[in-house]
């Protein structure tokens, strides 16, 4: 039943076209990510195109390997003397020669010093030359502040300490410019692939229908039973198929350009105090996990939608409030908790790994990302049934 419906969706000229444009948008956003950052080499000349990321982490790897309290003292240090020097107005030359390359080490210093704090890119100019070497010292008194602050029972303070304690320093590091990229680019594809297969997965509901064909499709042995969980088979599979055929190519296109240099860095160099111990790799797989998730809901939504009226247009716009409108509509509402938890957030995972999120209920601590991704999986498959029962009493006057 299942490859029946599938087959039904594929001979579609329309479902072609979608299918084809979801490619062309893979080597499209491809193209734009291994574009999107820039070199600029010791004469000062920016470079940019498909191959300036791979120079710009061949620059960086220079620093590549534990970053020693040593090792900080001297960027610090450096990037202090180079301030005094230029007074802000550095010569791209100087910055090909020197900033570039240890850029990402000014990130995370940057981004210890102001911990709950705003980013400010010149909070390294500020450090004072005696704590220089005192960096991960700091980053372990802010953590405690951080606790502090965030947790509200013992059980929340050990929970944290527990989690910070996973992240070893000083840190090792590799240039990770490739997926910090990826993370960027893989929520906009995401989005636009959420949107668009709700078009042939609603229409799977809403075929015979349309069609007038309804009496035979209820009529046929198997029309009240399987032949319905064939629909819904069909449709998780396509939508499982194309989101990983495509996300899949999508990544294995742009690191076989721009490699996959800093996979085993900790995301903490980057954002230090993340209740995340991930990965850069196992980062952008809980990116992807969370998008797919997504798909399924949107798929769920879209075929209970589909079955309920009948009409391709409203249940391709459930899907579309879910994700596309209502991140917009959560800005003006005061109602935090809540629009951290609705399903939009599973499209916004790079910037969720940044936030104190997280909850506690029956002395059991759920993180918000973990926790959203395994709630709308669950909510995803408890709509199926849901789903079957209503395109069930559909069948009308031929059960």
């Amino acid at each position: 039943m299942i490859k029946y419906e599938l087959k039904k969706i594929l001979c579609k000229r329309i479902n072609h076209l979608l299918m084809l444009i979801l490619l062309a948008l893979t080597f499209v956003f491809s193209y734009f990510a291994m574009v999107s950052s820039f070199y600029v080499d010791e004469k000062g000349i920016e470079q940019t195109g498909i191959g300036s990321v791979r120079k710009l982490n061949q620059d960086r790897s220079r620093w590549q390997g534990i970053l020693t309290p040593e090792i900080v003292d001297r960027v610090v240090r450096q990037r202090q003397e180079t301030e005094k020097i230029y007074a802000g107005n550095i010569p791209n030359d100087i910055y090909g020669q020197e900033l570039q390359g240890y850029y990402d080490i000014i990130i995370m210093v940057n981004g210890i010093l102001r911990a709950d704090k705003e980013f400010e890119s010149s909070a390294i100019l500020r450090m004072p030359v005696e704590d220089t070497k005192k960096i991960y010292q700091i980053r372990e008194q802010n953590i405690e502040k951080i606790i502090s602050i965030y947790a509200k029972s013992e059980a929340q303070k050990n929970f944290l300490s527990k989690v910070y304690s996973q992240v070893k320093t000083p840190f090792y590091y590799e240039p990770y410019e490739s997926w910090d990229i990826l993370a960027r680019y893989t929520n906009t594809l995401g989005l636009i692939m959420i949107l668009l297969l709700t078009i042939p997965v609603s229409a799977i509901f809403t075929d015979e229908f349309q069609t007038g064909a309804e009496a035979v499709f209820f009529s046929t042995k198997f029309g009240r039973n399987s032949a319905i969980w064939g629909k819904i088979g069909a449709a998780l599979v396509l939508v499982t198929v194309v989101f990983w055929g495509i996300m899949l190519l999508f990544s294995v296109i742009n690191l076989a350009i721009m490699g996959v240099s800093g996979h085993s860095v900790y995301y903490q160099i980057d954002f230090s105090y993340s209740i995340y111990p991930l990965t850069f790799l196992q980062k952008h797989f809980l990116i992807l996990w969370c998008e797919y998730v997504a798909c399924l809901l949107a798929a769920s939504t879209a075929m209970l939608m589909a079955v309920k009226t009948r009409k391709n247009a409203l249940a391709i716009f459930l899907p579309f409030v879910l994700f596309a409108v209502s991140p917009f509509i959560a800005r003006e509402m005061p109602f935090k908790i809540f629009f951290q938890l609705t399903p939009d957030q599973l499209m916004n995972i790079n910037n969720c790994l940044r936030f104190y999120y997280f909850y506690e209920v029956g002395g059991m601590i759920f993180r918000q990302v973990y926790f959203i991704s395994v709630f709308y999986v669950l909510l995803s498959l408890i709509l199926l049934p849901f789903i079957y029962k209503n395109y069930y009493k559909s069948r009308g006057k031929w059960a």
